[in-house]
């Protein structure tokens, strides 16, 4: 049983699919009815591309995108000071700016598409509680300002308890994905 609050809000919204029972001629299989897959096989059909999305459960979005925090952002955890000393700081860039279009792109899509998913443009944050950690969210928000996106280190951010700090990065969103999903199988 899943307990998420995206699919149990949208259980008005779900579309059973039958079990693939013959062959089919396609141009692209996509393996996987979540987040991932459904927006690679929107983004297939839009340049005129056969696109068959194969999913094992009987609805979309139910495991993975099902159980995800729903912010769509640049910043997952303190990645970007390792990108840069591990691997160069073009890679980190790179990694940085493909994922701030993403945030641009599906803003883009939910306009184009006139989806009702709860979209909202909002800041987002990483926080701490461990002492031992607020130099390291320092360091990220430095390293994330080297790479030419506006981040600071802040001690609050509307939580309902105390933190010690946090990245906020601003222009990054949230919504409800399944809802962002279940339009495109309409």
């Amino acid at each position: 049983m899943n307990n998420s609050y995206w699919v149990s809000s949208t259980k008005d919204m779900d579309i059973q699919f039958n079990s693939l029972d013959e062959d089919i001629n396609t141009d692209i299989c996509i393996i996987g009815g979540g987040i991932t897959g459904i927006s690679t096989a929107y983004e297939l059909t839009r340049v005129g591309l056969n696109v068959v999305v194969v999913e094992r459960e009987p609805s979309v979005c139910s495991r993975t995108t099902a159980n995800t925090t729903a912010k769509i952002t640049s910043q997952h955890d303190l990645f970007y000071k390792y990108l840069i000393n591990s691997f160069s700081e073009t890679l980190a860039k790179q990694y940085l700016y493909a994922n701030q279009e993403a945030v641009s792109n599906i803003k883009t899509i939910i306009t184009r598409e006139n989806i009702d998913c709860d979209f909202e443009v909002k800041d987002n944050y990483i926080f701490t509680q461990n002492f031992d950690e607020v130099e390291k969210i320092k360091d990220e928000v430095l390293a994330i300002n080297s790479l030419g996106i506006d981040a600071e280190f802040v001690t609050k951010c509307n939580l309902p308890f105390n933190i010690l700090g946090a990245i906020k990065t601003k222009e990054q969103a949230q919504f409800h994905p399944r809802k962002y999903v279940l339009r495109f199988m309409q």
